[in-house]
């Protein structure tokens, strides 16, 4: 009897308070998206794909799903005033101690993705890194999925650990959506006692610090069709010099990148009866095809 009246009571609460028992509260998930352990370590995600343009004009779409994740640095990815040479990147055998601890037992395995820019005169000179993979013999630069295939959800903050040397510099980050919209997220210290003064996108800090860019809800990542879910993909980090500081030597390291992914976003029963491979399997490629390109179309 008591058990009966505390379920009504319970069930009363939620509906004066207008509160739903089945409200989708967030779930959320760390995915690690990118180790930055060495070349040839990650690899793009199942169901990654790249855009080849043909000789003819046309394009072929090609599956680079398990490729190598490589990351490119070089004067073609720079502002004109970029040094000879420069920038360039190696791996280096490095961690963050508030991620991975004073003295980790992989401790051999830990590497950082290092870059070193140079310019050869002041103002408003950048440099990307970007990632990409090897298709045909060359780099190409290709857009990376951040988050595996079968992890729906909506991505909230993409997280980066960088080091930075005091330079008044800032970072950002570029992402692609599904329609092939692209979006430059800014990023923002997340970490240490002080990071609430370091201003959007600044690198004026000393040492490691955790580095987050969120997601804002006007980045599409489902269909209003079927809510189905589409991967948000990185594209490249971009660092830019202020015009008044020094820019004839700079260093910067990154670390360990993930997602947080809610999971429970757009959740409802029977949703993967809306996965693009389920409806191929059942109604046929061209079908999926179809359902692609009205959800793709403009909002």
């Amino acid at each position: 009897m008591k058990q009966a009246v505390s379920i009504l009571f319970a069930t009363a609460f939620f509906l004066v308070n207008g509160v739903s028992l089945w409200a989708e509260d967030p779930l959320y998930e760390n995915v690690i998206v990118e180790s930055f352990d060495g070349p040839s370590v990650s690899k793009f995600h199942k169901g990654a794909t790249a855009r080849i343009l043909q000789e003819d004009g046309s394009t072929k779409i090609v599956d680079i799903s398990g490729k190598d994740v490589i990351w490119r640095v070089d004067n073609s990815l720079a502002s004109r005033y970029a040094t000879e040479g420069f920038p360039t990147s190696r791996y280096v055998n490095s961690w963050p101690i508030d991620l991975f601890g004073i003295d980790p037992e992989n401790a051999e395995e830990l590497q950082a993705l290092g870059v070193r820019a140079k310019f050869d005169r002041q103002g408003y000179n950048y440099f990307a890194v970007h990632v990409g993979t090897e298709l045909d013999g060359e780099w190409s630069a290709q857009a990376m999925p951040l988050s595996p295939d079968n992890l729906p959800g909506r991505i909230k903050n993409i997280n980066v650990w960088v080091w930075g040397a005091h330079y008044n510099y800032t970072i950002e980050m570029h992402v692609r959506d599904y329609q092939g919209v692209p979006h430059v997220l800014p990023m923002r210290v997340v970490s240490g006692v002080d990071r609430k003064k370091y201003r959007s996108g600044s690198l004026r800090f000393t040492g490691w610090r955790k580095m987050a860019a969120a997601v804002p809800n006007s980045v599409p990542q489902d269909s209003r069709y079927n809510l189905q879910d589409y991967r948000l993909q990185f594209v490249k980090f971009v660092v830019r010099t202020d015009p008044y500081e020094r820019v004839d030597d700079f260093y910067i390291y990154f670390d360990q990148m993930q997602v947080i992914v809610d999971v429970y976003s757009n959740f409802y029963d029977g949703k993967n009866l809306a996965r693009p491979d389920h409806i191929a399997n059942v109604w046929g490629t061209d079908a999926a095809e179809g359902d692609d390109a009205q959800t793709s179309g403009g909002q």
